[in-house]
């Protein structure tokens, strides 16, 4: 199965969250059940997510806008993909993944799941977004979607096209449900 992993680049993210977040990323690579489309690699969870996958022997799917297209020279992927635009590279990499990971991040991690989540709401796009939230770093962000939900700026329904997830134990029991939908899928 595909996983698209958007998490953070920077160096300078708590040390605490980096080891936490970064723990969960080590199982998912070590676990031989998944493969990885990532959007690049400049540092931080980011980085250390490519390295895990890679030390893993696993497929990587390297997909960037143009501008980033320098990044790939540095990476050993199986499949290297360039977009003209950050818009192109999501719906890329919406195409590729299986299911997809928001991780603690920043502004790319942001407009990554919230335009994802504009086009999944808008076009009933199927791949599941994951906001995995264990060391709570996504909590504002979550308070913020129940107030405009509560204030009728977006509609319950709209908060239905992402599971939040607080744990490693509730995130590979999820993943092992889509896991069997995508075999399913294949064998018929």
């Amino acid at each position: 199965m595909n996983l698209f992993v958007a998490c953070s680049s920077s160096n300078d993210m708590p040390l605490d969250s980096l080891e936490l977040t970064g723990q969960v990323i080590q199982n998912l690579a070590s676990s031989g059940n998944y493969d990885l489309v990532i959007g690049g690699t400049t540092g931080g969870l980011m980085q250390f997510c490519y390295n895990a996958f890679q030390d893993q022997g696993r497929m990587i799917t390297g997909v960037v806008a143009s501008r980033y297209q320098d990044d790939l020279k540095g990476m050993n992927c199986d499949v290297s993909v360039v977009e003209e635009s950050t818009f192109d590279r999501s719906k890329r990499i919406m195409e590729e993944a299986d299911a997809m990971i928001f991780m603690p991040g920043g502004i790319g991690t942001l407009a990554e799941f919230f335009g994802m989540l504009e086009e999944k709401r808008t076009n009933d796009w199927k791949t599941p977004m994951i906001l995995y939230n264990e060391d709570r770093s996504f909590d504002p962000l979550l308070r913020m979607m129940d107030r405009l939900t509560n204030d009728g700026y977006i509609s319950k329904k709209d908060q239905e096209n992402y599971k939040v997830i607080y744990d490693q134990e509730h995130l590979f029991s999820y993943l092992d449900q889509l896991q069997n939908q995508v075999d399913t899928k294949i064998v018929k």
